[in-house]
Order: structure tokens, then sequence, then C-alpha cells
């Protein structure tokens, strides 16, 4: 496991890089809702969401793959191998994303022609020019990533938030439409492509005219078709496949309600508890690398405890904030969208505690068949009942699907986790941890029902922190290691320099 100040250093600028990207995507969300109607934002997530699966196409797990087989390169001290991988995976990935960014161009004027729209056409073209920066920015992350240079993508992403606000600005300004939001984003994604490109550089000047031997590119094929395909059904499962049904058999609101609160939910849990995602699988390839059996155990029922401590109080707080959000953002003709995050944040409290270490455990130790057999059952059951349920609930029956699959997703997820780590999966403390998370969600509840939501909306949340902090002290559910983490992360913070570090007791 790595020091405190190391991870305390790796956690901020990844929060730091997930409050940006998380924050990005709801203001820009929240400049479009109050710009379309609720019927115009539904047509705009449903083709944001068919861009996101064609991405998918784009990047063939090279994403993944890159940053597992990166970070065991370098954890065995070998950088010329490491440069080999990404100059392989940046090649196949301009190969594919041309395929896919041509493909969607030539079914431009079917998408025009099936929904009717005259403009839907011209901004899908534009989305299709966007998918090539867009899936190398993901490499890219990933490869920095894997070096461990967290600064770096903090740096770059907010270059790419930056363009991206004021491209969505002059989108708006000008009337743009949806053309213009998906051609700013496209234009965002090219300068950070090209910084990250830069930066890359300097690690090594030639890294994309480094070579991998045949035995290792056939490696990293192996491990990238799995993931692709699990990347997949990821994609069916987590990433909104209701959106395909509800955009057969519902209104086009009930696709922008349902869309809203999903991104609400993945927003709040990334800002958050996913600071540490972007850590697990670098760092347990690396411990895999060095053969450090016992640091992946650790670092995996660490993690367990630290997402439970991260995820639940978001939930439970994040459940009572949602109308004063919604209200904030959206503003009127968006009220149900409070009720469907509620629920969506329940179930990926428990996915960011138990599903993402698993599956993170699963990567960095080829695991990656065995998710595949878990996700095409999940995905299985995720269809079947989006398609019974959704044309008769609309959004609630997408919400039901969503966070029914990926709660049966967790069961078999940690068993496969178990039987290549040995470890199993805290219970005792994560129900602790509950139980501090609902005492912390009394006084959010009085403020949320007492003030006005905009005091609501940012009151709540600093009271609900501090009665949280209160709670787990009182309950004596800190440990040393958590206070020597807390102190080094503190330090980092600019106006916590000056003061000493929590000490170890």
């Amino acid at each position: 496991m790595p020091a405190p100040t190391k991870v305390a250093r790796h956690t901020l600028f990844n929060f730091v890089t997930i409050a940006l990207t998380s924050l990005l995507g709801v203001g820009v969300t929240a400049l479009v809702a109050r710009v379309l109607s609720p019927d115009g934002m539904g047509h705009y997530t449903l083709l944001t969401w068919l861009i996101g699966i064609a991405g998918l196409f784009a990047n063939l797990g090279y994403v993944t793959a890159t940053m597992k087989y990166m970070a065991e390169s370098l954890g065995r001290d070998d950088p010329a191998e490491a440069a080999g991988v990404l100059a392989f995976s940046s090649r196949q990935v301009l190969v594919f994303g041309f395929l896919v960014s041509g493909l969607l161009i030539l079914a431009a004027p079917w998408a025009t022609r099936h929904f009717n729209e005259p403009d839907l056409g011209l901004a899908l073209m534009a989305g299709a020019v966007a998918v090539i920066p867009t899936a190398l920015v993901s490499l890219y992350m990933a490869a920095c990533q894997a070096l461990q240079r967290y600064d770096q993508v903090a740096l770059v992403t907010g270059i790419t938030v930056g363009c991206t606000l004021a491209g969505t600005g002059v989108a708006i300004v000008n009337g743009w439409g949806i053309v213009g939001l998906l051609s700013a984003t496209g234009f965002s994604a090219g300068i950070g492509a090209l910084a990250y490109m830069i930066l890359l550089t300097r690690w090594r000047p030639d890294w994309y005219r480094a070579t991998l031997t045949p035995e290792h590119m056939r490696a990293m094929r192996t491990y990238q078709g799995p993931v692709f395909v699990m990347l997949m059904l990821d994609a069916i499962v987590w990433q909104r496949s209701e959106v395909f049904f509800l955009g057969a058999y519902a209104p086009a609101k009930e696709v922008a309600f349902y869309g809203m609160a999903f991104t609400l939910a993945n927003m709040a849990m990334k800002l958050i508890p996913g600071t540490l995602i972007g850590l697990l699988i670098p760092n347990l390839s690396r411990s895999v690398g060095a053969g450090d059996a016992e640091g992946v155990r650790r670092i995996f029922a660490l993690s367990c405890r630290y997402m439970a401590m991260l995820a639940l109080p978001v939930a439970v707080g994040g459940a009572l904030v949602a109308p004063a959000l919604v209200n904030v953002l959206y503003g009127p003709g968006y009220e149900p969208v409070a009720a469907l995050l509620g629920v969506l944040l329940a179930a990926n409290a428990l996915v960011m505690i138990y599903g993402f270490p698993a599956s993170s455990v699963l990567y960095a130790t080829d695991g990656q068949t065995r998710l595949v057999k878990i996700g095409l059952w999940i995905s299985a059951l995720n269809v079947l009942m989006g398609f019974l349920l959704i044309p008769r609930f609309g959004a609630w029956g997408a919400v039901a699907s969503c966070a029914a699959a990926q709660l049966a997703s967790l069961l078999p997820g940690l068993r496969a986790a178990h039987d290549k780590i040995g470890a199993r999966a805290p219970v005792a403390v994560v129900l602790q941890i509950l139980m501090a998370a609902l005492v912390m969600g009394v006084p959010v509840y009085a403020v949320t029902h007492w003030t006005p939501p905009l005091v609501a909306l940012f009151l709540g949340p600093l009271v609900g922190l501090v009665a949280f902090v209160m709670t787990l002290t009182g309950a004596g559910m800190l440990t040393p290691e958590d206070r020597a983490l807390i102190g080094a992360v503190r330090a980092k913070l600019p106006f916590g320099r000056r003061a000493p570090a929590i000490e170890a007791e």
C-alpha cells in the first residue's frame, strides 16, 4: 500500500479531475435544460447516449488494457515496455476511431428520417467528429494514471473543462442548438488530446515510436477482447441502456427525466467516492506486477471501507437534498427527477462500495473473462426488465431495471474477487458506517425542509459533513491509519498547509 502522503496527493488530484468533469457535465446539462423544453432535452439525451456507445467501439477496451499493462511494466521498472504499450494502443484507437466516425456519418441521413428531426443528422455528424479526440483523451488519461501523474490529469481536465464551457456558452448564445453543443465537445477534446501528447512527450520524447514484441501484442489483444465485451455489457447495465427503451416506448420528456437523474447520480458518486476508482487498477496492477499478494488484499479491503465512508453519506444526503438541487439547477417542469435520483443514489452507493473494488481486482489479476460471464447474465436481466417495465412505467421502470441489474451483479462479482485474492468483503464495518450516515440524515432533513431551495442546497451538505464526521469520531470508527490519511490530505490543501496534520494515535 502506498504511503499516506502519496495516496493523499493522488487522491487530491484525482478529486480535482473528477470534480471538474462532473461539475462540467451537470453545468452543461443545467444550461441546456433551461434552453430546451423537456422534450428537446430528451432528444439531446438520446443523441449523447448514442455517441457515448459509439465511443466504446473506438477504444475497444484498450484504455483499460493500457492502464493495466503500463502500470505492470512500470512496476517492473521497464519504461520502454510501458511506452510500447501506449504506442500500440494509440494506433489501435486511431484505426477504430476512424471506422466508427465514418459509420456515424453514414448513419446521419437515416437518423434525420427516422426521428423526423432535420438537425439531428447534422448533430450526429458533429458527434462523429468528436469520437476520435474523445477516445484519445481517455487513452492518454489512462496512461498518465498508470504513470501516477494525477497532477497532469487534473491539469488537462481543467483545460478541457474551460474550453467546453466557453464553447457551450457560445453555442447557446448564438442559438446553434445540439450541433453547436457537440461541436464544442469535440473541439475541447481535441485540445485535451494535444495537451496530453505534449505531457507524454516530456516523459519519453519518442514514446509513439516505441514497439512491443509480438508476445506482448498478443497478450494485450487477449486481455483487450474480454474487456471490450465487458465494457459493452457495462454500457447496457451502467450507462443507460434504458434510454433506448424510453426512446422507443415513452414520451421524450421521460427520456430527459431519467437521463438527468442518472447523470446527477453518477456525478455525485464520481465526485467523492469515485475519486478512489482511478487509483485502484494502477495500484493493484503494480502490486500484482511486484508479486505482492498481501498488498492486493489490503488495497481491496481498505477500498471497500473508504468507499462506504464516502458513498453512504452522499447517498443519504443526496436523496434529501435532491428536490432543492433539481429546483435550483433545472427549474420548473423537472420535479420528477428528484425522486428518481434518490433511488439511483441508493443503488449506486452499494455498487461503489463493493462492485468497483471487486471489478478492479479482477481487471488487475487477469480475471476479465469472469467479469464477462457475470456481465452477460446481468445484461440479459437488465434488457428483459427494461423491455417489460419501461413501456408501462416509463422513467420509473427504467430506474427499477437499472437498479435491480446493478445490485444483482454484486454477489457474483465479490465471489469472483474472493476466488482470485482470497479476501472477503467487509460487511459489519459497512453497516456501522450506514448507521452513521442515517444519523447524519436527521439534521440534513431539517435543513432541507425548513430553508429555501438555494439555501438548502449549500447548507445541507455542510451540515451533513459536520454531522457525519462528528458521528464517526464519537463512535470511535476512525482508525489511526484514517487519521494519518486525513492529515496528509489536509496538508495538501491550500488552507491546511499551515496547520499540523492530524497525527495517528
